[in-house]
């Protein structure tokens, strides 16, 4: 019998919300209105996220505190795993996304670094969905 095994390790601030590196291995469900902390850190290439909805009222999704250096990108995927929205400033600029669902269900927040990273300097995540 196989096992996966992954050998990645992560600093204690980077594995706070680790394992969340894939869609199909997201963190959460977020809690609407809650601030979370995380890290990019070396070899860590995304961060998912997921929470759950019920009904069609606005999303709105911002991540702030991005690090000098450092350009994070935020994506948002529906329930069937697709782009619906997307924010991708130039350089550390904060990112904002404000979505009108038209399908309830799970959706994915990505956190993805273009370039850079931080061990040391965490990013802020807000969503809020009612």
């Amino acid at each position: 019998m196989y096992l996966p095994f992954s050998s990645k390790a992560y600093s204690a601030a980077c594995a706070r919300y680790e394992p969340n590196d894939s869609i199909y291995n997201p963190y959460g469900p977020l809690v609407s209105g809650q601030t979370y902390f995380a890290y990019i850190c070396q070899g860590d290439e995304n961060d998912y996220y997921y929470f759950d909805i019920n009904t069609y009222n606005p999303i709105t999704i911002d991540l702030t505190d991005i690090p000098d250096g450092a350009d994070y990108e935020l994506i948002l995927y529906d329930p069937n795993k697709l782009i619906v929205a997307q924010s991708r400033q130039g350089g550390n600029a904060d990112e904002h996304i404000s979505y009108v669902p038209s399908v309830t269900g799970r959706y994915y927040v990505r956190v993805w670094p273009y370039i850079g990273h931080s061990d040391t300097r965490p990013y802020r995540l807000v969503v809020v969905y009612r």
